[in-house]
């Protein structure tokens, strides 16, 4: 009876609520898809980490093993198994068609919804084409809520050219030895005139020679692109945001090829290269003379630029990219933190001294003077001993703002700076992730050096430090080195510990407690103007009792007699 209900007042609906109905339905079905950020993630650790091996694959399988049992596929969301073979959750859109006669009517012949509607299902997608297909203009949306397989090929590669949107995960081979994204471009460059959206993921499982062949198609509608391990690159007038990754060195572009493809698009706003740059310094003299200068690129409608990648490649972006003033500028520089026979830490200081002066981002901590502080070590045995996976520093007018720097689409980060460990960046860098050997790297001496290098930043502006340590598996042991680079700061924020008693917290208390001999600035205390600490993850049963300890570890001597304010803790 119920059903009944529903049916009758689903058929009194005008077919434009129908088809929002449809479509809200849709967007439910594929969070995954609707909330996936646009760059990579943040830590590899992580995603190796939960990127499960999944059981032998079926007999039926036509999707290739090695990038499904291999990290190969872990960025990317590969698919494990034939999407075939793989029935998933039943989608509640095209359930909407099959509750009577008059809806499925109604939205199959409704060319607004299929141009929106059409998604990766095992057992929908021939319905779903065909209603498509039958359409006056259709105008096809290949969406994959996880990872696809080469079956998708047969039924994508012939349409591309009544395709309005791609978002898929792919492999890099199919079982002939072929390359899904190759067979893509070849029909991109006979023309796809409605394609507005692409978000291509190919595994990097096989970097076969045709990888070194790269090609830049240009369309007419393309508005958004974002490509990882891709044989192609898109570009157009239209085009507002690009985003390229390359996690093989195969799959790396020529530095004048990408600054080729910027020139044609006069309209970016938001634009993301990631780890993207053949690097030519380790190729042989002989075959460095074929990577000419890539010249000047005005981007003057760029709002958000992040480079990932070396310490050169971000160099050469700072004097080669003429940005306007109201761009926030991010910078990922990799450093090979990954064996310290060969690297050291004071070569780690000179490096970041070096990409941050001359920089758009030098002195951002005079402009904006709230600073976001993160980083992360490996998690393994003897992380302690180890160098951390990164370590970023980032600034806004606002503790959200500054957090925010890793979506482009919030635009509210003014600026960042951070260092990445090449074992987990470069993928070409051989370093079995769970077996990272002890290398005497102190990971504290680690963290004070990237602060004192950061000077020219403008850390002795800020007047909120946000530290977040909540992937952190080593607890900072000493706030000295740190606080002696933030002089003027006001408030602290210290995001990861559940308790007043947590280290980090009871540490922070005795170096703000302790008097200094020597300190740059001639006061006798860390911080003379902090005024309060917040622990927001604290929850304490009686959180009063442990901040009265922390203020005996103050020891009653930071007051305004000493040059001190009081400092008040809050949760």
């Amino acid at each position: 009876m119920t059903t009944k209900i529903a049916s009758t007042t689903l058929i009194t609906l005008p077919v434009e609520i129908l088809r929002s109905i449809a479509h809200l339905l849709l967007r439910s079905d594929l969070p995954a898809v609707s909330a996936r950020g646009h760059l990579l993630e943040e830590s590899y650790v992580d995603v190796l980490r939960d990127w499960v091996y999944p059981n032998p694959l079926p007999l039926t399988a036509c999707t290739p093993s090695l990038p499904c049992l291999t990290r190969r596929g872990a960025r990317s969301g590969q698919t494990r198994v034939c999407y075939r073979g793989d029935r998933g959750p039943t989608r509640s859109a095209f359930d909407l068609l099959y509750v009577c006669r008059h809806l499925r009517r109604t939205l199959s012949e409704d060319t607004l919804f299929w141009a929106e509607g059409l998604l990766l299902h095992p057992y929908r997608l021939n319905d779903a084409l065909q209603f498509a297909l039958a359409a006056e203009q259709p105008r096809l949306s290949f969406v994959g809520h996880g990872g696809a397989c080469i079956c998708v090929l047969e039924q994508l590669v012939p349409r591309l050219s009544i395709t309005k949107r791609l978002d898929l995960a792919l492999p890099s081979t199919d079982l002939l030895d072929r390359s899904p994204s190759r067979r893509i471009q070849e029909e991109l460059i006979r023309g796809a005139p409605l394609l507005e959206h692409v978000d291509l993921r190919f595994d990097w499982a096989h970097a076969r020679e045709d990888a070194v062949k790269k090609t830049i198609v240009l369309l007419p509608k393309i508005l958004t692109v974002r490509l990882m391990n891709s044989t192609f690159v898109l570009g157009g007038d239209m085009l507002t945001s690009l985003y390229i990754a390359c996690e093989e060195t195969a799959f790396r572009w020529p530095r004048v090829d990408i600054y080729k493809l910027l020139r044609f698009c006069r309209n970016l706003v938001i634009l993301s290269l990631q780890m993207c740059f053949v690097d030519v310094e380790e190729l042989p003299h002989v075959t460095q003379s074929q990577y000419p200068d890539a010249g000047f690129v005005v981007l003057s409608k760029l709002r958000y630029l992040h480079l990932s990648d070396r310490p050169l490649e971000w160099s050469q972006a700072s004097s080669a990219f003429d940005l306007p003033p109201a761009c926030h500028v991010h910078a990922d520089v990799i450093l090979p933190m990954s064996d310290s026979r060969d690297y050291s830490i004071d070569a780690m200081r000179l490096d970041i001294e070096r990409a941050i002066d001359n920089s758009r981002i030098f002195n951002i901590g005079f402009y904006h003077r709230i600073m976001v502080l993160r980083l992360q070590d490996t998690g393994t045995l003897n992380h302690a001993w180890q160098w951390p996976e990164y370590m970023t520093v980032a600034f806004g007018d606002t503790a959200e703002d500054a957090l925010s720097f890793r979506d482009p689409h919030a635009s509210s980060a003014s600026g960042s700076f951070g260092v990445r460990n090449s074992a987990f960046s470069l993928l070409s860098v051989e370093t079995p992730w769970m077996h990272i050997r002890n290398d005497g790297i102190r990971l504290q001496r680690v963290l004070d050096n990237f602060l004192r290098a950061c000077r020219d930043l403008g850390l002795r502006y800020v007047e909120t430090l946000v530290l977040d340590i909540s992937r952190m598996q080593t607890p900072i042991n000493s706030w000295q080195s740190m606080l002696i680079e933030l002089p003027n700061v006001r408030r602290i924020t210290v995001l990861g510990p559940t308790s007043f008693r947590a280290r980090p917290v009871t540490e922070l208390a005795v170096a703000l407690g302790t008097r200094q001999e020597t300190i740059d600035d001639g006061g006798h205390y860390l911080c003379p103007l902090l005024q309060s600490i917040y622990v927001p993850n604290a929850c304490d049963a009686v959180p009063q009792e442990m901040i009265g300890r922390l203020d005996i570890s103050l020891g009653g001597r930071r007051n305004p007699a000493s040059g001190c304010t009081p400092v008040l803790w809050k949760v």
